[in-house]
């Protein structure tokens, strides 16, 4: 699960929370009267600042972008647009959404405004981490640590970032070597296990039972409010069939109805109990969170040495060790290294707990720790951590323990593919070992905002190697992407079979296949009044960042316009500068010259269709495409007035151009590229 370290300057008060869990309190000012209006086009460009500073200090990054991104397709003038550019950049940051948040990075150093804003590099360079591009990465580090060094607020981020500088040199070492020591492959679990939300800390009950946290599963309801019956967050079980994990049900906890919100970090202990972390929230998204014990007939919390007031004590795990047993758990209680560490506790012969001993400096860092689980069999403490280096963001650990001397040995990175460069944590194994579940919010993971917003359960096992495939399908109208259900899903071996291999009506629009490594494959996805899409995958496709053996892919199916007539006609192209979705002055004039035609023939609509050239990845130039069609709808709209019942408008990425990306001789053509950079206005008539 996402959080921020105490120290830095990028956000205050978020801890031990998923991104997903944030939305629980995006209703925080909600009595606020810019909130309430339908359309926020009409406030000015101050008062949009104000709002969205407000929410995003507040603890509603979330909320606060809807006010940034209103307020940067109104505003004039470098500054107020790199102001805007900034906010946004750190508000996607926050929630995980790297690709957006590397959009606004880079587009503030394209208008020569990076150095303006101290933890641009930060951002940047932490971004390029995650996305597994450790060179770049390096270069960014480099630069911003020369920067930073003048500015003690800076001190936490400078040592952060030195930290990660190590980490990804030794990551770009680990690629260079053949890891013999890999005997397991990561899959997604799918959908009837995982939910849009985050989905987290798994712990097997038995060989083939897994309990995991949850928050609440649902694509309707993007926003939650405290006041709600539901539990935004619970403890799920799923049950495994043979080789397949899949489908779950509530995991009822004896006593907890009473407790409400956020029920999560399940474990099973001595006899007949069990551990869980109960969490409040107070209005600034602090949280804290205490431990509870489930007894049969019982639940009690913790004494005060485990649940010290003024801070956390979360993720429980207990380990029969000695006469009997311990309790590990994370807590940023004063006295220890640095954010969140390691504690255990003994149980004592009446049931009670003694006093809390942090686990030391062999384990415990500056950064986070978390998650500790303890293998009784092999003496093996597993944890994740940022302290050590690693992949990126949360990596899982071990280390070996004497229990001769109570020492620890040397901490060992689990590498690929139980760690990715993403956060990667709550590793836990089956009683027989043949199975391991970890959370994550690596590529591949589902979520109901952005590809690594939240964490999902990846299984981990033995078996004979095979690709997972998981997707979604999804729309495009003139509120942008929207998620489809009723679409029929059909996977076929490719060049080989003329007969599905398997066929069914998705009714959520979700798929998920495992298939082998020897064939390649294509699925299809059909639904009445759509265009068909599809997309073929085997072993040999290049995958960037395969970590996991999971490919995450969307199809689109294009809703067919039944009103649809053979006079449409282009009216007119406008261009676009690279990398950016603010207008040009020639755009502009262009655009005044189509306002000027539909204003002349109100028999017409007009659809709006932008385009970019191949530079980048699909999905960053899909965002960029729908935002360059949305700031020519905005400025139609807010600074023309034009209706909007007669606009529509699409993003269609980098999937037709009108030119060669390339030369023949395989170098870059700038000429076609800015060609393909382009919005086309198609006119349609009314009936």
């Amino acid at each position: 699960m996402f959080q921020i370290a105490r120290h830095s300057l990028l956000i205050v008060g978020l801890t031990l929370l998923s991104p997903a869990l944030l939305l629980a309190q995006e209703e925080s000012i909600s009595d606020s009267t810019i909130q309430k209006e339908d359309t926020l086009s009409s406030y000015r460009y101050k008062a949009l600042k104000q709002a969205g500073n407000q929410l995003f200090e507040e603890g509603s990054p979330f909320a606060s972008l809807r006010y940034f991104e209103t307020a940067l397709n109104k505003v004039r003038g470098k500054k107020r647009t790199a102001d805007m550019l900034y906010a946004l950049a750190k508000a996607n940051f926050i929630i995980r959404d790297y690709d957006l948040a590397k959009m606004y990075l880079d587009s503030l150093r394209n208008i020569n405004r990076d150095r303006v804003y101290v933890l641009h590099g930060f951002m940047l360079s932490s971004v390029l981490m995650f996305q597994g591009e450790y060179s770049e990465a390096l270069e960014e580090f480099s630069q911003f640590i020369k920067t930073s060094n003048r500015y003690k607020s800076l001190a936490y981020e400078n040592a952060l970032a030195t930290h990660r500088m190590q980490s990804c040199q030794w990551a770009l070492n680990q690629e260079k070597e053949v890891n013999e020591k890999v005997l397991w492959r990561a899959y997604h679990l799918d959908s009837s296990v995982n939910g849009p939300s985050s989905d987290y800390r798994p712990f097997f009950t038995s060989n083939s039972a897994l309990t995991y946290s949850q928050l609440r599963n649902t694509k309707e309801v993007p926003y939650l409010s405290k006041n709600e019956a539901d539990y935004p967050s619970q403890v799920r079980i799923t049950n495994r069939q043979d080789t397949t994990w899949q489908g779950s049900e509530t995991f009822f906890l004896n006593g907890t109805d009473s407790l409400m919100l956020h029920i999560g970090n399940y474990a099973s202990g001595v006899n007949t109990s069990s551990y869980f972390t109960h969490c409040i929230l107070d209005s600034m998204l602090n949280s804290e969170c205490v431990i509870y014990e489930n007894l049969q007939d019982s639940l009690r919390k913790l004494g005060p040495s485990i649940n010290l007031s003024g801070s956390s004590s979360t993720e429980p795990f207990y380990a029969a060790q000695g006469s009997f047993g311990r309790l590990y758990f994370t807590s940023n209680r004063p006295g220890g290294y640095g954010g969140y560490d390691l504690y255990y506790a003994k149980r004592l012969e009446d049931g009670a707990y003694g006093v809390p001993v942090n686990l030391g400096p062999k384990i415990n860092t500056f950064f986070d720790e978390r998650t500790a689980y303890f293998d009784i069999e092999n003496n093996l403490l597993f944890f994740a951590s940022e302290g050590y280096l690693g992949f990126g963001g949360l990596d899982m650990f071990s280390s070996h323990y004497n229990a001769d001397n109570e020492t620890y040995g040397e901490v060992e990175n689990l590498l690929k593919p139980v760690n990715s460069s993403y956060d990667d944590y709550g590793l836990h194994f089956s009683p027989n070992g043949q199975f391991g579940a970890i959370a994550s919010n690596r590529d591949s993971s589902l979520s109901m905002r952005n590809p690594h917003c939240c964490d999902d359960i990846f299984m981990l096992n033995t078996t004979e190697r095979s690709l997972t495939v998981i997707g979604q399908t999804y729309t495009m109208n003139n509120e942008g992407r929207v998620f489809l259900d009723s679409v029929e899903i059909t996977l076929y071996r490719a060049e080989q079979d003329t007969l599905p291999l398997d066929g069914a009506l998705s009714p959520t629009g979700d798929f998920n296949y495992n298939i082998d490594f020897k064939n390649q494959y294509m699925v299809i996805a059909e639904k009445p009044g759509y265009s068909d899409d599809s997309v073929s995958f085997s072993l040999d496709q290049p995958r960037k960042a395969q970590f996991s053996d999971t490919l995450y892919v969307e199809l689109e199916l294009q809703k067919i316009d039944s009103n649809f007539n053979p006079d449409s006609f282009l009216v007119a192209t406008v261009y676009w500068d690279f990398d950016k979705h603010m207008l040009r002055e020639d755009a502009i004039d262009s655009i005044k010259k189509v306002y000027n035609f539909l204003g002349q023939n109100r028999g017409y609509g007009i659809t709006i269709t932008s385009h970019t050239d191949a530079m980048g990845s699909n999905r960053y130039n899909q965002l960029l495409s729908e935002r360059r069609s949305q700031s020519v709808y905005n400025y139609l709209l807010t600074d023309l007035g034009f209706p909007k019942d007669r606009m529509r408008w699409n993003g269609l990425g980098e999937r037709y151009p009108v030119a060669p990306n390339r030369l023949p001789n395989g170098r870059d053509n700038k000429e076609g590229r800015q060609l393909n950079r382009r919005t086309e206005f198609w006119a349609y008539p009314i009936r």
